[in-house]
């Protein structure tokens, strides 16, 4: 995005949060370089860009909760350029679409003297870092209590009703359920 491009665009309104976020997928995460790379061909963004991209998504975003958020020196350094770089790429990823953030913030209680040598509780928010969110990766929330094999990564599972008497003894496979299910229920799982 031009500099006059930049000067037209509305300012960025302040978001405010705990920076929690949602697990990432390493699919969606190659995807997103995909559609980075297809951009920096059609002149959408910079190489510089889709290095501090690609540094966000490969070192710092965390598959498992979804947390990313280094500093501006600490995306630099490990992608190789200025922190001034990584202040004017960031806004051109966002317009692009490949990236957003909002402010982590955290409340602090303080004691503070008033009028009268009356002391008071106030309480101050400081601004800790930015969370980086990637809005073109398709998150789910993420939930430990299930062990089975949506917890292995098998999203789209189809399930169907099992009824006994849909099945044939005389069919070798539904003699097998059957008996697997008369197991089962002894077993007592149901």
């Amino acid at each position: 995005m031009s500099y006059i491009g930049k000067m037209k665009q509305a300012k960025r309104s302040k978001v405010f949060t705990d920076g929690k976020q949602t697990p990432i997928d390493r699919n969606d995460r190659a995807r997103v370089m995909f559609l980075a790379h297809t951009a920096r061909g059609k002149r959408e963004i910079t190489r510089a860009a889709v290095d501090i991209l690609r540094v966000l998504l490969y070192h710092f975003a965390n598959l498992n909760d979804g947390r990313c958020f280094p500093s501006y020196e600490t995306i630099a350094d490990e992608a190789r350029c200025n922190p001034r770089t990584v202040g004017r790429c960031l806004p051109d990823l966002e317009a692009a679409g490949f990236l957003t953030w909002v402010n982590r913030i955290l409340r602090v209680r303080e004691r503070v003297e008033g009028l009268g040598h009356i002391w008071a509780t106030v309480w101050r928010v400081n601004r800790t870092s930015n969370a980086y969110d990637f809005p073109m990766i398709a998150k789910k929330p993420h939930q430990n209590d299930d062990k089975g094999q949506k917890a292995l990564g098998t999203s789209n599972q189809a399930t169907f009703p099992f009824i006994a008497s849909d099945l044939n003894p005389e069919n070798p496979l539904d003699a097998a359920l059957l008996s697997f299910g008369r197991t089962r229920k002894e077993e007592g799982f149901y």
